[in-house]
């Protein structure tokens, strides 16, 4: 835990008391209206992914939204902070404040996503049941006594935060500047889940959040939520050990597919996939593929086992030694370590190496 949070006065503040400003977007056009050209700038769509982006595109007829605001959306309750100018798709929040930053704005998203786990599809996000929301933020009192948001404060954590994260972010890369980065060539064909893994089920060790035993957090519960690799927490020891790692989790609510290297307890309706010669670099190209073929599923149209077993997934392949087709796991891995070498260095500017 950052030791500056320990000496902030946390309290529960109403959401428009925080804000200047909650807003519809002004900048909104249905993607099917986008008018075509080069990509230039960003546009927001209801995906929790990818900071909400899911395209660049052409200038439009209007001006856009600007930079340094918090974007919910209504549909999903995807929460982001923006830093630069962007159009959206229907139905998105702006949440402005003259004192909002980078750093104050990561803060606030933490504590708005956490506020916003009791909305659902059924009971989605509004404008007045936001107006209705509070959420905690570090306050300080006026000369008057009157209790308001410390954005100083705020400013501090998120740097305190995203300092944190950058150096957790630079022991997580294993490659060098050296590092091969080209895609080998690879023949890709459709092939079923249950013919790609030889485990296929829910996860054995599963618990619900209210069901989870106290203690010092040790083990990623893995959930149905699509943010932080399906993990909702870490918690401790339960009755039963955790699911051994190396395995690809799906939440069948929410179609999300991570990818889990460490053992871990997971939540009713995640089901996990393993297959003995997947790896690390394998996986991600899994987990991709995974993504690309669930898209078809939805709340009305869950993927659910049988559904699952029914669905084919690109995957590379290639001829044993008896003539039958069968997983190219070797190709697979090595093509998953160079797009890591390429993500890797794509990420250097960012984080200073």
């Amino acid at each position: 835990m950052s030791l500056l949070y320990d000496t902030l006065d946390f309290q529960p503040m109403s959401i428009l008391d925080v804000f200047d400003t909650m807003t519809a977007s002004k900048a909104w056009y249905d993607r099917v209206h986008l008018a075509q050209g080069p990509g230039q700038h960003l546009y927001l769509s209801q995906t929790q992914a990818a900071n909400s982006i899911a395209d660049i595109v052409a200038d439009q007829s209007g001006p856009e939204e600007r930079g340094n605001c918090i974007t919910v959306t209504l549909k999903t309750q995807a929460t982001f902070y923006q830093p630069a100018p962007f159009y959206t798709a229907q139905n998105f929040l702006i949440f402005r404040h003259e004192r909002l930053d980078e750093a104050s704005g990561l803060f606030l998203v933490t504590t708005m996503r956490q506020a916003m786990q009791k909305f659902s599809w059924g009971y989605g996000v509004s404008m007045n049941r936001l107006r209705q929301t509070h959420i905690m933020v570090p306050v300080i009192a006026e000369s008057g006594g009157a209790i308001i948001p410390d954005w100083g404060g705020m400013t501090r954590l998120g740097t305190e935060l995203l300092d944190q994260v950058v150096t957790h972010a630079h022991s997580a890369v294993q490659t060098d500047p050296t590092d091969d980065d080209t895609l080998p060539d690879l023949r890709f064909e459709p092939m079923f889940i249950t013919d790609v893994f030889e485990e296929y089920r829910q996860a054995p060790a599963w618990l619900n959040t209210n069901q989870v035993v106290g203690g010092e957090g040790r083990w990623p519960h893995v959930t149905n939520t699509a943010l932080g690799n399906s993990i909702s927490g870490f918690i401790a020891d339960q009755a039963v050990c955790p699911n051994p790692g190396n395995a690809i989790t799906v939440g069948i609510d929410t179609q999300v597919v991570a990818y889990q290297p460490v053992p871990f307890y997971g939540a009713t309706k995640v089901y996990q996939l393993r297959a003995e010669t997947m790896n690390e670099h394998s996986a991600m190209l899994l987990v991709a593929a995974l993504r690309d073929a669930i898209k078809k599923f939805s709340w009305g149209h869950k993927a659910s086992a049988a559904r699952l077993k029914k669905t084919r997934i690109m995957v590379p392949i290639t001829t044993n030694e008896h003539g039958d087709t069968v997983v190219d796991w070797e190709g697979m891995a090595a093509y998953g370590r160079a797009l890591r070498v390429r993500t890797e260095r794509n990420l250097a500017p960012v984080l200073g190496v």
